[in-house]
């Protein structure tokens, strides 16, 4: 694991949220200043895990491009699944 659960799980909860419209992605979370994207992937509005990204490069990038996104999951498999390392929290 790339860092301490505890830590991170810390770090979700400081996130700015936002809930999207998606059959698999319930919410994404960005905090800043930290190279981290969060995930809570589920299925309608239930939360079923919770997903760190680790993203050395602009994390805040990454986070508004899925929100901007017309596909959330599409767009979590895309800009962050296929590039960078994660662990599950939940």
């Amino acid at each position: 694991m790339a860092g301490n659960v505890a830590v991170l799980k810390g770090y979700a909860e400081q996130a700015e949220w936002h809930p999207v419209s998606s059959s698999n992605v319930v919410a994404v979370g960005y905090l800043a200043g930290y190279k981290y994207v969060f995930v809570r992937f589920g299925a309608q509005s239930k939360v079923k895990s919770l997903y760190v990204y680790h993203v050395p490069d602009d994390a805040e990038a990454i986070f508004r491009g899925i929100l901007a996104a017309p596909s959330k999951g599409k767009a979590v498999n895309g800009l962050l699944k296929a590039n960078y390392s994660y662990d599950r929290l939940e």
